[in-house]
């Protein structure tokens, strides 16, 4: 943090610079009481065009906008309008029932835990609310705006069988009483069959056709089942229905406009539906001077063009018009079907409802298909090669050139520093004596094809040996040059995992083969992800190279080992800080050397040991794969996502997808590997069609450092932006929303901080690049991670919906798909509960048309969808069976999980290492703020520069001081580490390594007493040797035996004499070693348990390196002493339980000079 707060507020742009030029030293000395010295930034003014989006967008602070002091992104919390706080407000109105007094009494006696709660409240009411919503359009809305009664307004034609109807009303009879046979003949061929033409009826019967003379008024007369006169079969009298044993239904006979088509009696008027077949076998031929009788013609001899409506026959003149009263109430027979207004509506929106959810659901699905098939496999294409035109500019511009909103400009100061050759080139030295030792001169994008440098950044924590070396492994045998990737291996702290006998760091130094010009490596200071005192951190750099136990390159490697300040010697896990800051150390390191940023001592160190280690300065790297401890990668995942970045400059984060290593361990894995596959292939396979993945995985994703302009002038730094690593640093939330945000899911509020910043800018997710990983075995750890995972990503995506810039526009844009996906996710819980009811009602009560099967119908696409993705991306029969586990468990995944995730919306009780404000009474962001820049005061920054010539000094004042001892008593030093092996003299002056800078020289080589106060904060080793050969990693090495046959009596005999007498049973963990040896000072220290958990009887076995047991090479012409293969294995130098190990006791300071005693018998 302290690197960015020189950062002015207007740009945004600019870091800390020096006050001023020249021969001025800039350190920030340990003991000033001021903040950094500032110096007014540069303004990059506007070119040609409005709004430059692939330098992403400046917004206001997300998390802690008033910022520590001097941080120029921080606003004044006076001059910020009232309606930013909108939410605080809108949860204190939400909760106006629960006043602070009650809450106080309930526990709650801090402010800050009142107002999460409040947020919590206001949170899950908001859920509810749309939950009421989503369950009143899919089952209360039909059945408020069309209740049962409002439905059976009439009795459908089509299901009216074994029905009749007399003047349109329908009757029902199992058994009715005809005095003609032919009717139960007809009645099965014609539902609904009309009666009313066989009853007789009066004149008086019909009112409506009383004063009119037409044919169709007076003719009163019954037919038979042939259509001809004949006598009436009954009264038609209101005991009708008892007279034909009928039973009324109480309904109406209703039509569809198509049945009256189809037939060649019927008409309608109005919407009733007339039987005309009595009128028209009655009257055959046309009456002479009837206009009703001609209009009833004309209707049915143009029915088959105009349709069955006579409507507008009847309206054209008045008599007509007049009879169309009369001709309904007697010849009617039913009524068009229709809809009431609130079926209507209920309807439009079910049918609405339908087309956007399954359209939604369709679009996910098929553009999900087309990105397996087609746009992931169009991301691996190898970039063609470059024009003449631009590889003349790529050649003009070198990863050295710092960007354009650096203040300095320029190129970097280190561009002319020379290193040694890398491992590789001083491997082919040694077998050729014509193979070229040094790199080119200057690299650049052409030189480096497409195979750009990467850093594999792994965190670990309380892993064991098998999951870290399974993942090293993995990442060693990726399909990708080993001499362009870096395995960056950050221990989290001293913590030793649960079963296991020898501590992380140890874990992860012992699974590499060291290289011996580092030597012992140093606690190193910086400023960590933490609060009060814990804000400065120490942490010690372990170099060498990975190399696997079945073969291969070997592959730089850096350990960081995060030991804590001597004040953490007694906590239970000292130097531990979270994942969060392990990958800070990374990110901060990148800034600062893509920026020329001031340095902390554990920047300069990883600066000098990645120098040695690749032969190029940190700034050549432009990707970073960030890798959990325990996943597995597959050989070519690094090499398709390496090409997917390449491929496409505006790609600022890809990840691959992760599979299920103990799908059968357990009833709880195995419920997860269909849910794993569906977030992969139809979730992120949606989003990479926008470029908009919402999360990138923690445990496998890749960002770019840094893109080159599209005109391949200026490099734009992307994921160590300072708006990215201002938010991402954070240690101060004071809202439930930052809490969520940035303490529950912190990769996923990367990936939000990278698309807040750069919404022009693409992510992506790339099927082919596979790791797997283990997963919860049990249903305590899934429910605790999946609380943690669901809000985050209610949280992330409501920041994400506010960001307008995104791909797309409107209902095609991926702002609207993260609406959608919010929306989504909140209603999970009712969304199972209402699939379920709705099957039981449906094997209840079936759906009687396709409207009422709508609801069940949405449902079940979405269920039914997500199969169809499998089945067409990548089937296998093996899917089937997790499909069908998955579905009988979707009640855990759509109702208990989110169900109790968001009752705990201000549950931070896990991976919370860092402390957030309000958790101590009384305490406010002013102390915290203050607790943290008087921590970072004991943590040194400065220029590569200034630490260049402090190291350069520190050699020059040793080298000074060795001679005036050797004036005094002699050349050659017991445990003289830079004695040369053959000449027995120490290494001339002139071989100390020089450096070129723009300084007075005189200032190098001053004796200034001063410096001597930066001595403890540089390594005391020299990285400009050549690189030894490669030591085993399989034990670590305490001594270095010259003389196997010789018959003194060694160190260890001595020391078992001393401590146990002259008994014959010697110490097996100090076993019997002849010969002399060349003490080399191991500072460790050691609490052997009785059995060494590393001396088993396999031929190849993995333990601890101490690197303090190595003897250092000579000069640049001198390789190391040849390693003794027969040298006897020795033990971890931390298998001891009490934490004691060797990259712990680097912290306490205190050195230690002990004997080989941990060689197994033999």
């Amino acid at each position: 943090m302290v690197a960015q707060l020189g950062r002015h507020r207007s740009t945004a742009r600019s870091f800390i610079r020096r006050p001023g030029a020249g021969n001025d030293d800039t350190t920030i000395a340990l003991d000033e009481d001021h903040p950094p010295p500032l110096r007014r930034p540069s303004r990059i003014a506007r070119a040609h065009t409005l709004s430059r989006p692939e330098r992403g967008h400046p917004l206001t602070p997300l998390l802690n906008p008033d910022g520590m002091p001097g941080d120029p992104f921080g606003e004044n919390s006076k001059s910020r309008h009232p309606l930013r706080s909108w939410w605080k407000y809108t949860a204190i109105v939400v909760t106006f029932w629960a006043p602070p007094s009650v809450l106080a009494a309930c526990g709650m006696h801090s402010s800050v835990v009142r107002q999460a709660w409040r947020e919590k409240v206001a949170l899950v009411v908001i859920a509810m609310v749309l939950s009421g919503i989503i369950a009143f359009i899919t089952v209360g809305l039909q059945r408020s705006l069309c209740p049962k009664s409002s439905q059976e307004i009439f009795q459908p034609l089509k299901s009216a069988g074994a029905m009749y109807t007399i003047e349109g009303q329908v009757y029902r009879g199992d058994s009715p009483r005809f005095n003609d046979e032919g009717f139960y003949q007809r009645m099965k061929t014609e539902p609904g069959m009309d009666l009313t033409p066989y009853l007789s009826r009066s004149a008086n019967s019909v009112p409506s056709c009383q004063g009119q003379t037409g044919v169709y008024a007076t003719q009163f007369e019954c037919i038979n089942l042939r259509g001809r006169r004949a006598p009436c079969m009954d009264q038609l009298t209101p005991t009708i229905a008892q007279t034909l044993n009928i039973e009324p239904v109480h309904l109406m006979l209703g039509f569809e406009w198509d049945e009256v088509s189809n037939s060649t009696n019927l008409m309608t008027l109005d919407g009733t539906v007339l039987n005309m077949a009595p009128y028209l076998d009655l009257n055959p031929d046309p009456i002479e001077g009837d206009v009703v009788d001609e209009a009833i013609r004309m209707h049915f001899a143009q029915a088959a063009h105009q349709g069955p409506d006579a409507t507008r026959i009847f309206t054209n003149t008045a008599e007509t018009r007049h009879a169309m009263q009369c001709l309904k109430d007697k010849y009617i027979a039913g009524r068009i079907n229709y809809l009431s207004t609130g079926c209507f509506i209920s309807q439009i929106v079910l049918y609405i409802s339908l087309i956007v959810i399954l359209g939604i659901v369709i679009a996910r699905t098929s553009m999900a298909l087309w990105f397996h098939f087609a746009g992931s496999r169009a991301l691996l294409r190898r970039p063609a090669k470059e024009d003449s035109e631009a590889a003349r500019r790529n050649k003009r511009l070198s990863h050295q050139v710092l960007p354009a909103d650096a203040s300095s400009g320029g190129v970097a100061p280190w561009a002319n520093k020379t290193i040694a050759p890398p491992l590789v080139a001083a491997t082919a030295a040694r077998k050729d004596a014509g193979a070229p030792l040094n790199l080119p001169q200057s690299l650049t994008q052409r030189d480096i094809g497409n195979n750009p440098y990467v850093m594999c950044l792994v965190t670990c924590y309380s892993e064991g040996v098998e999951g870290i070396s399974a993942t090293l492994s993995s990442l060693a045998k990726t399909h990708y040059p080993a001499n362009r990737q870096l395995l960056f291996v950050v221990a989290d702290g001293m913590v030793t995992g649960f079963g296991e006998t020898i501590s992380t760091p140890d874990v992860c130094v012992s699974l590499m083969s060291p290289d011996a010009r580092f030597g012992t490596p140093m606690p190193m200071s910086y400023g960590s992800i933490a609060s009060g005192p814990k804000a400065h951190n120490m942490a010690l750099v372990y170099a060498g190279h990975y190399i696997d136990p079945s073969g291969g390159e070997p592959v730089p490697m850096v350990v960081v080992a995060k030991c804590g300040t001597p004040s953490e010697a007694n906590d239970k896990k000292p130097g531990n800080r979270g994942k969060r800051d392990s990958q800070m150390i990374l990110l901060n390191f990148l800034q600062r050397v893509t920026y020329d940023d001031p340095m902390t001592p554990l920047d300069y160190d990883l600066f000098r040991k990645v120098h040695a280690l690749m032969g190029v300065t940190p700034d050549f790297f432009e990707l970073v794969l960030m890798v959990d401890a325990d996943t597995k990668v597959e050989p070519p995942a690094l090499r398709h996502l390496s090409d997917t970045m390449m491929n496409d400059n505006r790609i600022m984060g890809a990840c691959g997808e992760t599979r299920i290593e103990n799908k059968t361990q357990s009833w709880v894995t195995m419920i997860q590997v269909f849910e794993y596959f569906i977030s992969h292939h139809q979730v992120k396979a949606f989003e990479s069609v926008f470029g908009g993945v919402t999360c990138l995985p923690g445990c496998f994703s890749i960002y770019r450092v840094k893109a080159r302009k599209a005109n391949d002038d200026d490099w734009i730094p992307v994921v160590i932006k300072p708006e990215v690593l201002r938010e991402y640093s954070q240690t101060i939330v004071t809202t439930l929303h930052q809490k969520n945000l940035l303490l529950l899911g912190e990769d996923r509020f990367l990936s939000t901080m990278l698309l807040r910043t750069f919404p022009h800018r693409k992510m992506v997710f790339v099927p082919q690049a596979v790791c797997h990983t283990e997963v919860p075995h049990t249903f305590r750890m899934l429910l605790s991670q999946r609380r943690r995972w669901i809000n985050s990503t209610v949280h992330n995506l409501m920041e994400l919906v506010l960001v307008r810039d995104l791909c797309g526009t409107f209902c095609f844009s991926m702002q609207f798909v993260v609406l959608m996906d919010l929306i989504g996710t909140l209603v999970l819980p009712v969304a199972i509960s209402l699939t379920y009811t709705l099957i039981v009602l449906s094997i209840v009560n079936p759906p009687k048309d396709f409207a009422t099967a709508i609801p069940i119908t949405m449902l079940i696409a979405v269920l039914v969808l997500p199969g169809v993705v499998i089945t067409m991306a990548q089937f296998k029969y093996s899917f089937v069976g997790w499909l069908f586990i998955y579905l009988i468990f979707l009640p855990v995944w759509n109702l208990i999980l989110p169900a109790y995730s968001f009752w705990h919306f201000d549950d931070f009780s896990w991976g919370e290492t860092r402390k957030v404000m309000g958790e101590i009474k009384g305490e406010s962001a002013a102390t915290v703020d203050e607790e943290i820049h008087d921590s970072l005061k004991a943590v040194p920054q400065r220029q590569w520069e200034d630490w260049e010539h402090s190291r350069i000094r520190k050699l020059r004042r040793d080298e000074r001081r060795r001679q005036e001892l050797q004036s005094q008593f002699g050349e050659g030093f017991y445990n003289d580490a830079g004695l040369a092996p053959e000449e027995g003299r120490l290494a001339p002056v002139s071989a100390l390594p020089a450096v070129t800078v723009d300084r007075d020289d005189t200032a190098t080589i001053s004796p200034d007493a001063d410096e001597d106060r930066w001595g403890d904060q540089i390594g005391g080793y020299d990285e400009n040797q050549l690189p030894p050969e490669l030591l085993d990693s399989t034990r670590p090495m305490s001594m270095l035996q010259t003389n196997r046959l010789s018959s003194m009596l060694s160190e260890n005999d001595m020391e078992d004499m001393l401590q146990r007498g002259w008994d014959e049973n010697a110490n097996p963990l100090r076993p019997r070693t002849r010969g002399p040896f060349l003490s080399i000072p191991n500072h460790s220290i050691a609490s052997l348990n009785e059995q060494d958990p590393l001396g088993d009887d396999t031929a190849k076995h993995r333990g601890s390196m101490d690197m303090g047991s190595i003897l250092p090479g000579g000069d640049h012409d001198d390789f190391p002493v040849p390693l003794d293969p027969t040298t006897p294995e020795a033990a971890s130098s931390a298998v001891s339980g009490g934490r004691t190990t060797h990259a712990r006791n680097r912290s306490y300071g205190a050195l230690r000079f002990d004997t080989p005693y941990d060689s197994p018998n033999r």
